[in-house]
């Protein structure tokens, strides 16, 4: 069996997290068929002819990732086949209520976007109590006790925080 090629791979970009469905133009693809993107497995690994194949591409970092198609006649290699976009930060966009006593106890509600895996909440530097990710769009908390005045509300996330400059109010 004559070695694969590589014609095109599409969509030509996906998230780093993976998942995406990808198609892989080429020749001499067969049952034995392996492909990798920026040097991870992918999965679900499918020959629909000697000329089309289907993967899922497995999480990578952010940038340009080359695939490789490897069957038992050799290989071939698409340099920067797929480019991999970063993780969108979370944004915050309300605080509900956004002032409370400054007893601090307060229930928020914080609504927005990329919030899922939110690892935490600050309301002026001092973490929040009762943390919980609702949804992708919702995280709770319970505000800590400070002085009266605005202070700024911050979800911590991975893949960077979000701020909103003095979100929240003491009286």
């Amino acid at each position: 069996m004559a070695a694969p090629t590589i014609i095109a791979v599409t969509p030509a970009a996906e998230p780093a997290a993976g998942g995406t469905v990808a198609q892989l133009v080429g020749t001499n693809l067969d049952t034995s068929l392996t492909v990798t993107v920026g040097g991870t497995p992918a999965t679900q690994v499918q020959v629909v002819s000697q000329f089309l194949a289907r993967f899922t591409c497995p999480a990578h970092t952010a940038g340009g990732a080359d695939v490789v198609a490897t069957t038992t006649g050799g290989s071939a290699t698409k340099t920067g086949g797929i480019a991999v976009s970063a993780p969108a930060p979370p944004a915050i966009a309300s605080i509900n209520p956004y002032i409370g006593p400054a007893a601090g106890g307060t229930p928020i509600t914080i609504r927005g976007s990329g919030l899922a895996s939110a690892t935490g909440v600050t309301v002026g530097g001092t973490a929040a109590t009762s943390f919980a990710v609702a949804d992708a769009g919702t995280v709770t908390c319970t505000t800590p006790a400070k002085p009266v005045g605005p202070y700024n509300v911050i979800v911590q996330h991975p893949n960077g925080n979000a701020t909103t400059a003095n979100g929240y109010s003491y009286y």
